[in-house]
């Protein structure tokens, strides 16, 4: 997993009109260093034959954090814990890493 640290736009543009107006983004990985992701385009069929239909994109998979008591009911697939010393109560520790499917995806 990575952080964006910079979204890199045009010169006096927020707009999406245009490819050329779709940011860059770069994104640090820690070790693994920072890398520049540049938009994308793919193009496909369009439903009923109408010609084609091209999206634009970025490459990158969005992900969420989440606090203790949000994720209390939940199961999740893979998780990056933070764990820090100072807990608001006992068991909170046990009750975040419990959440997880397997140890291999902690």
């Amino acid at each position: 997993m990575g952080i964006i640290t910079e979204i890199i736009w045009q010169k006096f543009c927020r707009d999406q009109i245009y490819d050329s107006h779709i940011p860059s983004v770069r994104i640090s990985f820690g070790q693994d260093g920072v890398r520049l992701i540049k938009p994308t385009s793919i193009q496909f069929p369009a439903k009923y034959s109408y010609g084609t239909a091209e999206r634009r994109m970025l490459p990158k998979i969005l992900t969420w954090t989440s606090t203790v008591h949000k994720i209390q009911d939940c199961t999740v697939d893979n998780a990056t814990i933070y764990l820090c010393s100072r807990w608001f109560t006992v068991g909170q520790d046990y009750i975040t890493l419990s959440r997880g499917r397997s140890l291999n995806r902690l």
